[in-house]
């Protein structure tokens, strides 16, 4: 019984620790605690010309289930036009190829995707199982 009793509890209050984080991330972007983490991360220094912060340099892993969390709640369509938009990041575009050289001639780009890119179809998926392989390949 204890243990049940236990298990209510738990559950309460990280139900109401989502809940508070879903108004967090509508209002500021974010969980406000995130922003506590950056600068308990940060640090100081002062060289000639004034204040650095390196504020990135570690992350909690509760920062990276929350970053994968929302990536999660997108549906794969969405995902995918959302993708389809930022041409400037996929493989063959020539953004990403040559950006010193400018447009090429060749590759995506702000008007349309080529042939061989994967956003090239109209309409696609990216899959929950995707997500999670790249979330794991960067941490």
């Amino acid at each position: 019984m204890c243990l049940t009793f236990l298990s209510s509890i738990h559950f309460y209050f990280s139900s109401q620790h989502e809940e508070l984080d879903d108004i967090e991330t509508q209002q500021y972007g974010e969980p406000l605690r995130f922003s506590n983490y950056s600068a308990d991360r940060a640090k100081k220094t002062a060289p000639v010309v004034g204040l650095t912060y390196d504020v990135y340099d570690t992350i909690t892993q509760e920062e990276l289930d929350w970053f994968l969390k929302q990536k999660l709640k997108v549906s794969p369509g969405e995902r995918y036009q959302d993708m389809k938009k930022h041409w400037y990041i996929h493989e063959s575009s020539w953004y990403r190829r040559v950006p010193e050289l400018g447009y090429d001639g060749y590759g995506c780009n702000y008007d349309k995707c080529i042939p061989e890119c994967r956003y090239y179809s109209l309409n696609g998926r990216i899959e929950d199982s995707e997500v999670i392989q790249k979330h794991r390949e960067r941490q």
